[in-house]
């Protein structure tokens, strides 16, 4: 029985690889950063080549890293890519 969603915002690089700016996700009361990672994968691929462990993800206003974290329906989840320069 689904009761909310989690929002889900792609930063560059990654809207470019999923080709959209956001993606609600449906959920019941709340779902696990790590069975969200693996929702992701499945619906774009082309994440798992970026080695999906090295978002970062942000979760209102904080960075959150442990993949048991639960997200609650209704909160807003941004994904960033590290970038790299020289």
């Amino acid at each position: 029985m689904t009761i909310g969603k989690v929002t889900v915002y792609f930063c560059p690089p990654l809207n470019s690889i999923t080709k959209k700016e956001k993606l609600d996700i449906p959920v019941e009361e709340n779902i696990k950063l790590i069975d969200l990672e693996e929702h992701l994968i499945k619906q774009f691929p082309a994440l798992a080549n970026l080695s999906i462990k090295h978002i970062y993800y942000v979760i209102g206003d904080k960075s959150v890293s442990n993949r048991e974290f639960l997200i609650n329906a209704g909160e807003k989840v941004k994904l960033l890519f590290p970038m790299y320069g020289g």
